[in-house]
């Protein structure tokens, strides 16, 4: 409950661009990059909003170029390093939801 809250926030704050472009990136990616799970999942900035310089001014298409999709578990272990706050976060995230999306289909359970 919590974290829908703290999203609809954040997402309350982000210029039309990046809401517009967030749920079209979620509808058209509805699985997590990393474990294939398909609810719930979270559109990351790979590059952090906050780093951004007037993020007001970009366009949809740079935000939409920024986005995967993931997990809330995958989230915060891997696209910000298991920092609880979400301040840390990994510049590689693409190559690293890559490397263990193919890991995972070679395991067996």
């Amino acid at each position: 409950m919590l974290a829908g809250l703290r999203r609809f926030v954040l997402e309350a704050k982000r210029p039309n661009n990046w809401r517009k472009a967030s749920r079209d990136w979620r509808k058209a990616h509805p699985f997590c990059a990393v474990c294939g799970l398909k609810r719930p999942v979270e559109v990351h900035d790979v590059v952090p909003y906050h780093l951004i310089d007037d993020p007001a001014s970009k366009p949809y298409n740079f935000w939409i170029r920024n986005f995967i999709t993931l997990c809330r578990h995958d989230h915060r272990r891997l696209a910000h390093c298991g920092d609880p706050q979400c301040f840390a976060y990994n510049p590689k995230i693409r190559s690293l939801a890559e490397t263990v999306s193919e890991y995972m289909i070679h395991c067996t359970r």
